[in-house]
């Protein structure tokens, strides 16, 4: 089994310490997150993490109105936006491109689901979710990882594939993502192994579909 997956996410660490440094928009999303496993009530949690952060009144209100207009949903929104900035500025091993379709996503989807363990903690996050109550947000969320994590690894289909690729990309990041959640300690290897299942399993269907349609004489 390659280990350049574990290798990689292993040394995102350092990255993600010196980002939440520069960005004081970032400072404020990863003390929210914190505040919000205390309480539940958005507003309440904002004004701890403003008086935290010594934010003045007029720029607190610009915040709560232009960055988290619909509360849970906006925070969710601003944290996917933060992961794929972090995605999109780390590098790509030398040898991505002598990678396997397979492996490429692979290895996007085992360094998003570290990045974000890294930053916010998955179990945080599955209570954020919960605490939203909004089911067609997190689909939107998932989808919206599903494309970024295809746009990184080069896909072009504008066709029915577009969404067909994005749609199983979703099952296999979402159990990962309740997989990490299930693990009472985090381990890397034991993921890939897990993720690697998850493609596999997919792949076969696919080869099995395939087949299916040939013998059926619809291919």
């Amino acid at each position: 089994m390659n280990s350049i997956y574990i290798k990689k996410c292993g040394n995102v660490n350092l990255f993600l310490i010196n980002m939440q440094k520069i960005d004081k928009k970032y400072q404020i999303l990863l003390d929210l997150v914190d505040e919000l496993m205390v309480t539940t009530v958005f507003g309440f949690a904002f004004e701890n993490v403003a008086k935290k952060l010594k934010i003045n009144a007029k720029e607190k209100d610009k915040i709560l109105n232009n960055t988290f207009p619909n509360e849970y949903q906006s925070l969710n929104k601003e944290l996917n936006t933060l992961i794929n900035s972090m995605m999109n500025r780390s590098k790509k091993p030398k040898n991505f491109n002598k990678l396997r379709l397979n492996e490429k996503i692979k290895y996007f989807v085992i360094k998003r689901l570290a990045l974000t363990d890294e930053i916010f903690d998955f179990k945080k996050l599955a209570k954020l979710n919960l605490t939203s109550k909004s089911p067609k947000n997190t689909f939107k969320i998932l989808f919206d990882i599903s494309d970024e994590i295809w746009f990184l690894v080069g896909d072009k289909s504008l066709d029915f594939n577009f969404y067909s690729k994005r749609f199983i990309l979703m099952n296999i990041y979402l159990n990962s993502f309740l997989y990490l959640i299930s693990q009472k300690k985090r381990n890397l290897k034991n993921l890939e192994i897990f993720v690697e299942k998850q493609i596999k399993a997919v792949l076969t269907f696919g080869k099995l579909k395939s087949k299916f349609k040939s013998l059926a004489g619809l291919k």
